[in-house]
Protein backbone atom coordinates (compact mmCIF):
# COMPACT_ATOMS: atom_id res chain seq x y z
CA UNK A 1 0.00 0.00 0.00
CA UNK A 2 1.41 3.38 -1.00
CA UNK A 3 0.86 5.76 1.86
CA UNK A 4 2.49 8.84 3.28
CA UNK A 5 5.11 8.67 6.02
CA UNK A 6 2.95 9.32 9.05
CA UNK A 7 1.97 6.27 11.06
CA UNK A 8 -0.37 5.75 13.96
CA UNK A 9 0.93 4.21 17.17
CA UNK A 10 -1.64 2.33 19.23
CA UNK A 11 -1.00 0.78 22.67
CA UNK A 12 2.69 1.47 22.26
CA UNK A 13 3.06 -0.77 19.17
CA UNK A 14 3.55 0.26 15.56
CA UNK A 15 0.92 -1.03 13.13
CA UNK A 16 2.51 -1.70 9.74
CA UNK A 17 0.45 -1.52 6.51
CA UNK A 18 0.81 -5.27 6.07
CA UNK A 19 -0.46 -5.98 9.58
CA UNK A 20 -3.28 -8.57 9.57
CA UNK A 21 -5.24 -6.42 11.99
CA UNK A 22 -5.95 -3.96 9.20
CA UNK A 23 -4.72 -1.02 11.32
CA UNK A 24 -4.73 2.33 9.61
CA UNK A 25 -1.67 4.14 8.34
CA UNK A 26 -1.31 7.44 6.59
CA UNK A 27 -1.97 11.07 7.36
CA UNK A 28 -5.34 10.10 8.77
CA UNK A 29 -7.04 13.07 10.47
CA UNK A 30 -10.46 12.70 12.03
CA UNK A 31 -12.07 14.64 9.22
CA UNK A 32 -15.61 15.87 9.02
CA UNK A 33 -16.45 13.53 6.15
CA UNK A 34 -15.46 10.46 8.14
CA UNK A 35 -17.48 11.60 11.15
CA UNK A 36 -20.51 12.26 8.96
CA UNK A 37 -20.17 9.16 6.81
CA UNK A 38 -19.23 6.49 9.30
CA UNK A 39 -19.31 7.53 12.91
CA UNK A 40 -22.83 8.93 12.77
CA UNK A 41 -24.15 5.59 11.49
CA UNK A 42 -23.21 3.95 14.82
CA UNK A 43 -22.56 0.61 13.12
CA UNK A 44 -20.70 -2.23 14.81
CA UNK A 45 -16.91 -2.18 14.37
CA UNK A 46 -17.02 -4.86 11.63
CA UNK A 47 -19.26 -2.85 9.31
CA UNK A 48 -17.74 0.60 8.95
CA UNK A 49 -18.56 1.92 5.47
CA UNK A 50 -15.82 3.42 3.33
CA UNK A 51 -17.46 6.52 1.75
CA UNK A 52 -15.33 6.66 -1.45
CA UNK A 53 -15.87 3.03 -2.50
CA UNK A 54 -18.83 1.77 -0.48
CA UNK A 55 -16.68 -1.08 0.81
CA UNK A 56 -16.82 -2.32 4.37
CA UNK A 57 -13.84 -2.46 6.68
CA UNK A 58 -12.99 -5.76 8.27
CA UNK A 59 -12.16 -4.02 11.57
CA UNK A 60 -13.00 -0.71 13.11
CA UNK A 61 -10.34 1.79 12.01
CA UNK A 62 -8.31 3.29 14.79
CA UNK A 63 -7.15 6.15 12.54
CA UNK A 64 -9.23 7.29 9.60
CA UNK A 65 -7.76 8.95 6.48
CA UNK A 66 -8.75 12.33 5.24
CA UNK A 67 -11.43 11.45 2.69
CA UNK A 68 -11.42 14.84 1.08
CA UNK A 69 -7.69 14.86 0.31
CA UNK A 70 -6.45 11.42 -0.50
CA UNK A 71 -9.19 8.80 -0.47
CA UNK A 72 -9.35 5.64 1.63
CA UNK A 73 -6.27 3.69 2.74
CA UNK A 74 -7.98 0.60 4.16
CA UNK A 75 -7.45 -2.95 3.02
CA UNK A 76 -10.84 -2.99 1.27
CA UNK A 77 -9.90 -0.13 -1.08
CA UNK A 78 -7.40 -0.04 -3.96
CA UNK A 79 -3.96 1.38 -3.21
CA UNK A 80 -3.74 5.13 -3.50
CA UNK A 81 -0.92 7.62 -3.41
CA UNK A 82 -1.21 10.11 -0.59
CA UNK A 83 0.07 13.45 -1.80
CA UNK A 84 1.37 15.87 0.77
CA UNK A 85 -0.88 18.95 0.82
CA UNK A 86 0.64 22.21 -0.37
CA UNK A 87 -1.13 24.19 2.31
CA UNK A 88 -1.90 23.28 5.94
CA UNK A 89 -5.67 22.62 5.76
CA UNK A 90 -4.86 19.20 7.22
CA UNK A 91 -3.97 20.80 10.54
CA UNK A 92 -7.57 21.72 11.18
CA UNK A 93 -8.64 18.10 11.50
CA UNK A 94 -5.54 16.54 13.05
CA UNK A 95 -6.16 15.39 16.61
CA UNK A 96 -4.15 17.27 19.26
CA UNK A 97 -1.98 14.30 20.25
CA UNK A 98 -0.98 13.33 16.68
CA UNK A 99 2.75 13.46 15.87
CA UNK A 100 2.96 15.89 13.04
CA UNK A 101 6.53 15.01 12.07
CA UNK A 102 7.52 13.11 8.92
CA UNK A 103 8.48 9.47 8.65
CA UNK A 104 12.06 10.05 9.69
CA UNK A 105 10.93 11.91 12.84
CA UNK A 106 10.88 10.00 16.16
CA UNK A 107 7.61 8.15 16.60
CA UNK A 108 5.74 9.04 19.82
CA UNK A 109 2.89 7.42 21.59
CA UNK A 110 -0.01 9.88 21.20
CA UNK A 111 -1.29 8.78 24.65
CA UNK A 112 1.86 8.11 26.67
CA UNK A 113 1.33 6.41 30.00
CA UNK A 114 2.49 8.58 32.95
CA UNK A 115 5.89 7.40 34.05
CA UNK A 116 6.34 5.38 30.84
CA UNK A 117 9.14 5.43 28.31
CA UNK A 118 8.43 9.02 27.24
CA UNK A 119 8.17 10.46 30.75
CA UNK A 120 10.81 12.79 32.10
CA UNK A 121 13.39 10.49 33.76
CA UNK A 122 13.60 12.88 36.71
CA UNK A 123 9.87 12.37 37.40
CA UNK A 124 9.75 8.57 37.18
CA UNK A 125 10.55 7.86 40.90
CA UNK A 126 7.89 10.35 42.03
CA UNK A 127 5.33 8.86 39.66
CA UNK A 128 6.10 5.33 40.82
CA UNK A 129 5.82 6.42 44.45
CA UNK A 130 2.49 8.12 43.77
CA UNK A 131 1.16 4.88 42.25
CA UNK A 132 2.30 2.92 45.31
CA UNK A 133 0.57 5.38 47.64
CA UNK A 134 -2.63 5.11 45.61
CA UNK A 135 -2.59 1.33 46.09
CA UNK A 136 -1.83 1.36 49.84
CA UNK A 137 -4.45 -0.58 51.87
CA UNK A 138 -4.60 2.01 54.66
CA UNK A 139 -7.19 0.20 56.80
CA UNK A 140 -5.12 -2.99 56.70
CA UNK A 141 -1.95 -1.06 57.60
CA UNK A 142 -3.75 0.61 60.51
CA UNK A 143 -4.95 -2.75 61.84
CA UNK A 144 -1.50 -4.33 61.38
CA UNK A 145 0.23 -1.45 63.18
CA UNK A 146 -2.15 -1.68 66.13
CA UNK A 147 -1.69 -5.46 66.38
CA UNK A 148 2.10 -5.08 66.21
CA UNK A 149 2.15 -2.33 68.86
CA UNK A 150 -0.26 -4.01 71.28
CA UNK A 151 0.99 -7.55 70.73
CA UNK A 152 -2.18 -9.25 69.58
CA UNK A 153 -5.34 -9.13 67.50
CA UNK A 154 -7.71 -8.90 70.48
CA UNK A 155 -5.99 -5.84 71.94
CA UNK A 156 -5.89 -4.19 68.52
CA UNK A 157 -9.58 -4.93 68.02
CA UNK A 158 -10.43 -3.30 71.36
CA UNK A 159 -8.51 -0.15 70.42
CA UNK A 160 -9.93 0.09 66.88
CA UNK A 161 -13.49 -0.78 67.83
CA UNK A 162 -13.50 -3.93 65.67
CA UNK A 163 -13.77 -7.64 66.28
CA UNK A 164 -10.59 -9.74 66.52
CA UNK A 165 -11.69 -11.60 63.39
CA UNK A 166 -11.94 -8.35 61.44
CA UNK A 167 -8.43 -7.32 62.52
CA UNK A 168 -7.07 -10.76 61.56
CA UNK A 169 -8.71 -10.46 58.15
CA UNK A 170 -7.19 -7.01 57.61
CA UNK A 171 -3.73 -8.32 58.49
CA UNK A 172 -4.20 -11.30 56.17
CA UNK A 173 -5.24 -8.94 53.38
CA UNK A 174 -2.01 -7.01 53.84
CA UNK A 175 0.04 -10.22 53.85
CA UNK A 176 -1.66 -11.38 50.66
CA UNK A 177 -0.98 -8.06 48.96
CA UNK A 178 2.70 -8.25 49.90
CA UNK A 179 3.10 -11.97 49.42
CA UNK A 180 4.94 -12.10 52.77
CA UNK A 181 4.24 -13.23 56.30
CA UNK A 182 4.19 -10.37 58.78
CA UNK A 183 3.30 -12.40 61.88
CA UNK A 184 4.26 -15.83 63.14
CA UNK A 185 1.14 -17.32 64.69
CA UNK A 186 1.96 -18.99 68.01
CA UNK A 187 -0.04 -20.66 70.74
CA UNK A 188 0.12 -17.60 73.00
CA UNK A 189 -0.39 -14.98 70.35
CA UNK A 190 1.54 -13.55 67.43
CA UNK A 191 5.16 -12.58 66.89
CA UNK A 192 6.44 -10.19 64.24
CA UNK A 193 8.69 -11.55 61.52
CA UNK A 194 11.76 -9.56 60.48
CA UNK A 195 9.86 -8.06 57.55
CA UNK A 196 6.85 -7.38 59.78
CA UNK A 197 8.97 -5.59 62.38
CA UNK A 198 10.50 -3.36 59.72
CA UNK A 199 7.11 -2.52 58.23
CA UNK A 200 5.53 -1.98 61.66
CA UNK A 201 8.25 0.50 62.66
CA UNK A 202 7.92 2.47 59.42
CA UNK A 203 4.11 2.40 59.51
CA UNK A 204 4.01 3.55 63.14
CA UNK A 205 6.25 6.51 62.37
CA UNK A 206 4.19 7.42 59.31
CA UNK A 207 0.87 7.19 61.14
CA UNK A 208 2.27 9.18 64.05
CA UNK A 209 3.37 11.95 61.69
CA UNK A 210 -0.05 11.90 60.03
CA UNK A 211 -1.72 12.16 63.44
CA UNK A 212 0.50 15.11 64.34
CA UNK A 213 -0.41 16.88 61.12
CA UNK A 214 -4.10 16.12 61.63
CA UNK A 215 -4.03 17.50 65.17
CA UNK A 216 -2.24 20.64 64.00
CA UNK A 217 -4.81 21.16 61.26
CA UNK A 218 -7.63 20.55 63.74
CA UNK A 219 -6.13 23.08 66.12
CA UNK A 220 -6.06 25.67 63.33
CA UNK A 221 -9.66 24.93 62.43
CA UNK A 222 -11.01 25.52 65.94
CA UNK A 223 -8.11 26.88 67.98
CA UNK A 224 -10.24 28.22 70.83
CA UNK A 225 -12.47 25.22 71.63
CA UNK A 226 -11.49 22.44 74.03
CA UNK A 227 -13.91 19.49 74.25
CA UNK A 228 -13.79 17.52 77.50
CA UNK A 229 -15.63 14.22 77.86
CA UNK A 230 -16.56 13.80 81.50
CA UNK A 231 -18.63 11.49 83.68
CA UNK A 232 -21.94 13.19 84.64
CA UNK A 233 -21.44 12.98 88.42
CA UNK A 234 -17.89 14.33 88.28
CA UNK A 235 -19.01 17.12 85.93
CA UNK A 236 -21.80 18.37 88.19
CA UNK A 237 -20.26 17.81 91.65
CA UNK A 238 -16.60 18.66 91.05
CA UNK A 239 -15.74 20.14 87.63
CA UNK A 240 -18.60 22.59 87.12
CA UNK A 241 -17.91 24.56 90.35
CA UNK A 242 -14.21 24.90 89.39
CA UNK A 243 -14.12 25.30 85.61
CA UNK A 244 -14.30 29.09 85.92
CA UNK A 245 -10.77 29.09 87.33
CA UNK A 246 -9.41 27.49 84.20
CA UNK A 247 -11.28 29.88 81.92
CA UNK A 248 -9.93 32.83 83.92
CA UNK A 249 -6.39 31.51 83.52
CA UNK A 250 -6.92 30.80 79.81
CA UNK A 251 -9.33 33.42 78.43
CA UNK A 252 -8.31 32.47 74.88
CA UNK A 253 -10.01 29.07 75.24
CA UNK A 254 -13.63 27.98 75.33
CA UNK A 255 -14.46 24.69 77.04
CA UNK A 256 -17.24 22.32 75.98
CA UNK A 257 -18.17 19.69 78.58
CA UNK A 258 -19.60 16.53 77.03
CA UNK A 259 -21.30 14.76 79.97
CA UNK A 260 -22.36 11.27 78.93
CA UNK A 261 -22.45 7.90 80.65
CA UNK A 262 -20.69 6.18 77.77
CA UNK A 263 -17.03 6.88 77.05
CA UNK A 264 -16.28 9.29 74.23
CA UNK A 265 -14.01 7.90 71.51
CA UNK A 266 -10.82 9.94 71.77
CA UNK A 267 -9.17 8.18 68.84
CA UNK A 268 -11.99 9.32 66.54
CA UNK A 269 -11.80 12.89 67.77
CA UNK A 270 -15.08 12.95 69.73
CA UNK A 271 -13.27 14.86 72.50
CA UNK A 272 -9.82 16.29 73.14
CA UNK A 273 -9.50 14.87 76.65
CA UNK A 274 -11.72 12.83 78.99
CA UNK A 275 -12.36 12.38 82.71
CA UNK A 276 -13.55 8.80 83.11
CA UNK A 277 -14.89 6.69 85.92
CA UNK A 278 -13.53 3.16 86.09
CA UNK A 279 -10.48 1.10 86.96
CA UNK A 280 -8.03 2.76 84.57
CA UNK A 281 -7.73 -0.20 82.20
CA UNK A 282 -7.98 1.62 78.84
CA UNK A 283 -5.23 0.36 76.59
CA UNK A 284 -3.71 2.51 73.91
CA UNK A 285 -4.40 5.74 75.84
CA UNK A 286 -2.54 7.86 78.37
CA UNK A 287 -4.27 7.27 81.74
CA UNK A 288 -3.56 9.46 84.78
CA UNK A 289 -5.33 8.73 88.11
CA UNK A 290 -6.92 11.72 89.84
CA UNK A 291 -6.01 10.46 93.27
CA UNK A 292 -7.38 7.85 95.69
CA UNK A 293 -11.14 7.59 96.17
CA UNK A 294 -11.66 5.95 99.60
CA UNK A 295 -15.20 5.08 100.64
CA UNK A 296 -16.66 6.58 103.80
CA UNK A 297 -20.27 7.04 105.08
CA UNK A 298 -21.68 10.57 104.98
CA UNK A 299 -24.97 12.01 106.19
CA UNK A 300 -26.74 15.32 106.64
CA UNK A 301 -25.72 17.17 109.86
CA UNK A 302 -29.02 16.54 111.65
CA UNK A 303 -28.99 12.82 110.93
CA UNK A 304 -25.31 12.57 111.86
CA UNK A 305 -25.98 14.28 115.22
CA UNK A 306 -28.82 11.87 115.99
CA UNK A 307 -26.63 8.86 115.27
CA UNK A 308 -23.74 10.11 117.38
CA UNK A 309 -26.13 10.58 120.31
CA UNK A 310 -26.79 6.84 120.39
CA UNK A 311 -25.09 4.82 123.09
CA UNK A 312 -24.21 2.06 120.61
CA UNK A 313 -22.80 4.47 118.05
CA UNK A 314 -20.42 2.56 115.79
CA UNK A 315 -20.21 1.05 112.35
CA UNK A 316 -22.72 -1.67 113.23
CA UNK A 317 -25.41 0.87 114.10
CA UNK A 318 -25.65 1.74 110.40
CA UNK A 319 -27.16 -1.66 109.68
CA UNK A 320 -30.59 -0.50 110.86
CA UNK A 321 -30.47 2.86 109.08
CA UNK A 322 -31.72 3.79 105.61
CA UNK A 323 -28.74 3.35 103.33
CA UNK A 324 -28.57 5.02 99.93
CA UNK A 325 -27.07 2.85 97.20
CA UNK A 326 -25.37 3.41 93.87
CA UNK A 327 -26.71 0.73 91.55
CA UNK A 328 -23.46 -0.23 89.80
CA UNK A 329 -21.34 -1.01 92.88
CA UNK A 330 -21.55 -2.84 96.20
CA UNK A 331 -20.06 0.13 98.01
CA UNK A 332 -21.81 -0.57 101.34
CA UNK A 333 -20.68 -4.19 101.41
CA UNK A 334 -17.10 -3.07 100.69
CA UNK A 335 -17.17 -0.54 103.55
CA UNK A 336 -18.77 -2.92 106.09
CA UNK A 337 -16.07 -5.50 105.34
CA UNK A 338 -13.36 -2.86 105.86
CA UNK A 339 -15.03 -1.90 109.18
CA UNK A 340 -15.14 -5.52 110.31
CA UNK A 341 -18.93 -5.64 110.48
CA UNK A 342 -20.62 -8.90 109.55
CA UNK A 343 -23.83 -8.22 107.68
CA UNK A 344 -26.77 -10.47 108.67
CA UNK A 345 -28.17 -12.50 105.81
CA UNK A 346 -31.45 -10.62 105.88
CA UNK A 347 -29.68 -7.28 105.48
CA UNK A 348 -27.15 -8.63 102.95
CA UNK A 349 -29.95 -10.01 100.80
CA UNK A 350 -31.60 -6.61 100.27
CA UNK A 351 -30.32 -3.09 99.64
CA UNK A 352 -31.85 -1.64 102.81
CA UNK A 353 -32.72 1.59 101.05
CA UNK A 354 -33.31 3.25 97.68
CA UNK A 355 -31.02 2.45 94.75
CA UNK A 356 -29.94 5.20 92.33
CA UNK A 357 -28.43 4.91 88.87
CA UNK A 358 -26.46 8.16 89.26
CA UNK A 359 -23.96 9.04 91.97
CA UNK A 360 -25.19 12.63 91.88
CA UNK A 361 -28.65 11.54 93.02
CA UNK A 362 -27.16 9.54 95.89
CA UNK A 363 -25.28 12.58 97.23
CA UNK A 364 -28.26 14.90 96.80
CA UNK A 365 -30.53 12.49 98.68
CA UNK A 366 -27.99 12.32 101.51
CA UNK A 367 -27.80 16.13 101.70
CA UNK A 368 -31.60 16.21 101.97
CA UNK A 369 -31.49 13.87 105.01
CA UNK A 370 -33.06 10.92 103.19
CA UNK A 371 -30.50 8.43 104.42
CA UNK A 372 -26.78 7.65 104.72
CA UNK A 373 -24.61 7.46 101.61
CA UNK A 374 -21.17 6.09 100.84
CA UNK A 375 -19.17 9.06 99.65
CA UNK A 376 -15.95 9.56 97.72
CA UNK A 377 -13.74 12.65 98.15
CA UNK A 378 -14.23 13.93 94.60
CA UNK A 379 -18.03 13.85 94.99
CA UNK A 380 -18.44 14.92 98.63
CA UNK A 381 -15.53 17.32 99.27
CA UNK A 382 -17.49 20.49 98.46
CA UNK A 383 -20.57 19.37 100.42
CA UNK A 384 -18.44 18.51 103.46
CA UNK A 385 -16.56 21.82 103.24
CA UNK A 386 -19.88 23.70 103.04
CA UNK A 387 -21.35 21.78 105.99
CA UNK A 388 -24.06 20.04 103.99
CA UNK A 389 -22.63 16.60 104.74
CA UNK A 390 -20.71 15.10 107.67
CA UNK A 391 -18.36 12.10 107.66
CA UNK A 392 -19.59 9.61 110.24
CA UNK A 393 -16.43 7.50 110.54
CA UNK A 394 -13.57 9.43 108.88
CA UNK A 395 -10.97 6.96 110.17
CA UNK A 396 -12.62 3.91 108.58
CA UNK A 397 -12.13 3.90 104.82
CA UNK A 398 -12.39 1.27 102.15
CA UNK A 399 -10.88 1.03 98.69
CA UNK A 400 -12.81 -0.81 95.98
CA UNK A 401 -10.38 -0.05 93.13
CA UNK A 402 -12.70 2.38 91.34
CA UNK A 403 -11.92 6.02 90.70
CA UNK A 404 -11.69 8.91 88.27
CA UNK A 405 -8.98 9.18 85.64
CA UNK A 406 -7.74 11.72 83.15
CA UNK A 407 -7.56 10.00 79.76
CA UNK A 408 -6.14 11.28 76.47
CA UNK A 409 -4.26 10.15 73.39
CA UNK A 410 -0.50 10.66 73.19
CA UNK A 411 -0.95 13.00 70.26
CA UNK A 412 -3.75 14.90 72.00
CA UNK A 413 -1.63 15.60 75.08
CA UNK A 414 0.92 17.36 72.88
CA UNK A 415 -1.62 20.04 72.01
CA UNK A 416 -1.01 23.16 74.11
CA UNK A 417 -4.67 23.55 75.09
CA UNK A 418 -4.95 19.93 76.28
CA UNK A 419 -1.67 20.13 78.19
CA UNK A 420 -2.82 23.35 79.87
CA UNK A 421 -6.09 21.74 80.98
CA UNK A 422 -4.23 18.70 82.32
CA UNK A 423 -1.84 20.87 84.35
CA UNK A 424 -4.67 22.95 85.78
CA UNK A 425 -6.74 19.86 86.64
CA UNK A 426 -3.89 18.09 88.45
CA UNK A 427 -3.13 21.25 90.43
CA UNK A 428 -6.78 21.50 91.54
CA UNK A 429 -6.89 17.82 92.47
CA UNK A 430 -3.81 18.29 94.65
CA UNK A 431 -5.68 20.93 96.70
CA UNK A 432 -8.48 18.52 97.65
CA UNK A 433 -8.61 17.07 101.16
CA UNK A 434 -8.55 13.31 101.10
Amino acid sequence: MNVCGRQWIRSGRRREPSSPTGAWTGCGPWCAMWRAGARSRRMPPSSWICPPTGGRHSVRPSWAPCWGLAGCACAACPPVQHPQPASPPLDRCLPPRHDRGMADAPLRDPNPEPGGAHADPALRPEIARARTIARLPLNAIRAFTAAARLGGMAAAASELGLTPGAVSQQVKTLEDRLGLKLFEREARGVRLTAVGADLADAAHQALDRMAHAYERALARTAPGILTVGVAPSFASLWLAPRIGGFLKARPDLAVRLDSQRHHVDLARGEADIALRWGRGDWRGLVVLPLGPEPLTPVAAPALAAALRARIDFGPACLLDQVRLHFAELDDWGCWFRAAGVAMPEVIAAGPGGPVFSESTAVIEAAEAGQGIAIGRPSLTADAIAAGRLVQLFPDIRADDGWGYYLVATEVGLRRPAVAAFRDWLMAEIAKMPR
